[in-house]
C-alpha cells in the first residue's frame, strides 16, 4: 500500500458518478481509499437513502471486515435495529449480518476489509 496524506473527501454520489466512487449495486457505491488490493482492501461506503442490500438473505464472507458509520444510518433488517454515526462492526469470516437498508439520508461507512485465516486475498 502506498503512503497518503490527508485528501478531502470527493463529492457523494449521486451528486458524482464518475470515479472515484464506483456503483456496487443500485443505489450503493464504493471509494478506494488507497487502490485495490487482493490482500486489505480500505473503503468509502456510500448508501443512498433507503438504498437496499443486494440480497434480502443474511450475509456471510469469508474475509474478516470492519465497518464504521461516519454519517447518516443503516438499518439491520434482520435484528430490525438502526446504527447511527459512530457504530462499529468487526465481523469474523462467517459471521451472519444483515441485510441493510440505508436511512433517511443515507449512509457512509469507512470498511475495511483483511483475508481471513488461511485465505491468500480478499474475495468480495
Amino acid at each position: 500500500m502506498e503512503q497518503k496524506e490527508f485528501n478531502a473527501l470527493s463529492p457523494l454520489p449521486p451528486a458524482t458518478t464518475s470515479p472515484p466512487w464506483i456503483l456496487l449495486s443500485r443505489g450503493i457505491w464504493e471509494q478506494h481509499l488507497n487502490g485495490p488490493s487482493p490482500t486489505c482492501k480500505s473503503v468509502l461506503q456510500y448508501w443512498e437513502p433507503f438504498a437496499a442490500s443486494l440480497t434480502n438473505e443474511v450475509i456471510t464472507h469469508d474475509y474478516i471486515e470492519e465497518v464504521m458509520l461516519v454519517q447518516g444510518t443503516l438499518r439491520d433488517e434482520t435484528l430490525g435495529q438502526e446504527w447511527g454515526v459512530g457504530a462499529y462492526a468487526y465481523r469474523k469470516p462467517a459471521m451472519r449480518h444483515g441485510p441493510y437498508k440505508g436511512g433517511e439520508r443515507g449512509c457512509l461507512m469507512l470498511v475495511r476489509c483483511e483475508p481471513g485465516e488461511g485465505e491468500p486475498e480478499v474475495r468480495v
